[in-house]
């Protein structure tokens, strides 16, 4: 596009032409200087017409991205395929539409076909940040964080707003244990996208190690504003309440995420311990029962129902006192 601006060499030829001119005749001069002003606004017109308005500027490809952006967003992965796909067959250079379908692919389980399909978003250009991080993501799945932190790092590079990017780059540096950085990359990347929900979980997680369980408070309830069904968000929002001694509102998280787990015995458990120590041994006692249902031969099985025997006991006795 710059190409055609006023350092083309054909404009920069009339320009010494011009100067080079030495016309006495006044009339000849004149016929000379207009002729030249003519293809200057001709230049002028070509330079403009080599700036209109490229692919990705285009109203239509605009508002179809959205659209497709929007069903992968909503996790439609075959509808969100679909459409960028059908927007490749108009533009079949649009990098970032190629990184999409490549995410797609990766999402239904077909690695390979997204590996190849990041690596030609790549060819077409290499400074395509979501098919570095694409290619990053391909990589963490696979377990191969060091070779995932240098492919996302390239993303970074080339798109220092892309959150995501700095998010996956936090996770693998949090595999690498290099909590310094994994800390600072889940910063930025919540800085970026305050939304991001998942940023937020982790980067609490990592206080939560700490025992800083305020500021993990603080971004787990963020991420449950922005998804309030966050599964993890919820537990670890649980877990903050109980070690800070907040029994009864530890008890109310595990409880939201009973109906989002419903056969997880680890998270009944996890209730069952939260009632026993706010002092509700009988529903203490129901949640360690179904404990048992679902996993009956748990290692700890016999524990369990010791606990029952006494959570009974507990509320036996605490009948007794209220009748005396």
């Amino acid at each position: 596009m710059g190409s055609h601006h006023l350092s083309s060499p054909s404009f920069m030829l009339l320009l010494l032409k011009m100067n080079h001119y030495n016309l006495k005749d006044t009339a000849k001069r004149k016929r000379r200087i207009r002729l030249i002003s003519l293809l200057f606004l001709g230049a002028l017109a070509v330079s403009s017409a080599g700036c209109q308005r490229t692919p990705t500027e285009d109203p239509r490809l605009i508002s179809l991205k959205e659209d497709a952006i929007a069903a992968y967003k909503g996790k439609d992965r075959k509808g969100a395929l679909e459409k960028f796909q059908q927007i490749l067959s108009e533009y079949p250079n649009e990098g970032e539409c190629l990184a999409y379908v490549g995410r797609c692919q990766r999402d239904l389980g077909r690695g390979e076909l997204a590996e190849a399909t990041f690596s030609k978003a790549l060819q077409i250009d290499p400074h395509n940040a979501h098919a570095h991080l694409g290619l990053g993501i391909l990589l963490y799945d696979n377990e191969k964080y060091r070779q995932a932190a240098d492919r996302l790092k390239l993303a970074i590079e080339n798109d220092p707003e892309l959150a995501e990017a700095y998010r996956f780059q936090g996770l693998s540096y949090l595999r690498l244990k290099q909590m310094r950085d994994s800390f600072a990359h889940f910063t930025k990347a919540v800085e970026i996208s305050p939304d991001d929900s998942v940023a937020r979980n982790n980067l609490a997680a990592i206080y939560m190690v700490d025992k800083e369980y305020d500021k993990a408070i603080e971004h787990l309830e963020a991420a449950l504003r922005t998804s309030p069904d966050y599964a993890n968000a919820i537990s670890n929002l649980a877990v903050c309440y109980y070690r800070k001694g907040m029994f009864e509102e530890a008890a109310a998280g595990y409880e939201k995420l009973v109906p989002l787990t419903p056969e997880s015995a680890s998270v009944f458990y996890a209730l069952g311990t939260a009632y026993r120590d706010a002092g509700h041994f009988e529903k203490a006692a129901q949640a360690f029962e179904t404990v048992l249902r679902l996993a009956p031969d748990a290692e700890n099985a016999e524990d369990v129902r010791a606990a029952i025997d006494k959570f009974r006991k507990r509320v036996e006795e605490e009948a007794s006192n209220q009748a005396e």
